[in-house]
């Protein structure tokens, strides 16, 4: 073997040798690059899977939605309204024990368009019609519904707006009373929130005085449904009611709550 010879057998082992050490390393350094990867194929079952899994949790994320209201209970009037209320309210039992949980109540009485939601003990349908007799002051009369522990909610037919401002001197005073703005909501299509006015009001807290024809010395909701030819009223009072802990600001809260659900059905 001559040198030219001698030269070119070196280089081949010389490059041969290189080739070896570079796969070496690029097997060692990553060897998914040298074993064979298996085909994935998706089948239906496994897309089917897929679907009850995603149900499965919507349906936790829709239970998780029902046991945060779970101490509530929704109310379909045969008075033609619906509205959500606590199952339970703090308060006085019948052994007169102060600031436990009692049950609410409620009552109806479709001949005078009530619905009654009261925490309190001793209260019937009997009892209860009798607090809410014809009161009257001066030149005005009133139905009575401003009850201690308890919301009185009224309803009736009216056909248009002179029926809705007669509703309002019923409930809320003949002498003076009558419907002020009317403006409208997005509880429901065609849904009002009316307030209240005074002959001789300059302002909406003129109502405070007893000086006034229409006295209104507390908080109420009126809604009006001319579609439905509906309207409710609730007179709130001067007092938070409706509380199941210790705190003002979940009483008031709660109590949105009830008024935020009213519907008409």
């Amino acid at each position: 073997m001559n040198d030219t010879n001698k030269i070119a057998l070196g280089t081949a082992l010389i490059l041969s040798l290189a080739i070896s050490c570079v796969g070496l390393y690029l097997y060692y350094s990553n060897p998914g690059l040298f074993i064979s990867q298996p085909v994935v194929t998706i089948e239906e079952s496994d897309i089917e899977n897929d679907k009850e899994s995603k149900t499965s949790i919507e349906a936790d994320s829709e239970s998780s939605s029902v046991a945060k209201a779970e101490g509530w209970i929704n109310y379909n009037s045969s008075q033609g309204i619906s509205f959500d209320y606590p199952k339970e309210t703090m308060g006085t039992d019948c052994d007169g024990k102060d600031s436990v949980p009692v049950p609410v109540k409620t009552f109806e009485d479709p001949e005078n368009g009530y619905v009654y939601l009261t925490v309190n003990c001793e209260d019937t349908l009997d009892t209860l019609q009798k607090k809410t007799a014809q009161v009257s002051t001066g030149n005005s009369s009133y139905k009575q519904e401003k009850i201690l522990g308890t919301w009185i909610i009224a309803t009736a037919e009216v056909k248009n707006e002179q029926e809705l401002s007669a509703f309002i001197k019923k409930h809320y005073g003949t002498g003076g009373c009558s419907m002020g703005e009317k403006k409208l909501t997005n509880r429901q299509n065609d849904v009002y929130e009316v307030t209240i006015t005074g002959k001789d009001w300059n302002t909406p807290t003129d109502g405070f005085s007893a000086s006034r024809s229409c006295k209104v010395d507390y908080a109420y909701k009126i809604f009006y449904a001319p579609e439905k030819n509906e309207v409710v009223s609730v007179v709130l009072g001067q007092d938070c009611t409706f509380n199941r802990t210790d705190s003002i600001e979940d009483c008031y809260e709660e109590e949105d709550r009830i008024i935020n659900s009213i519907t008409f059905n």
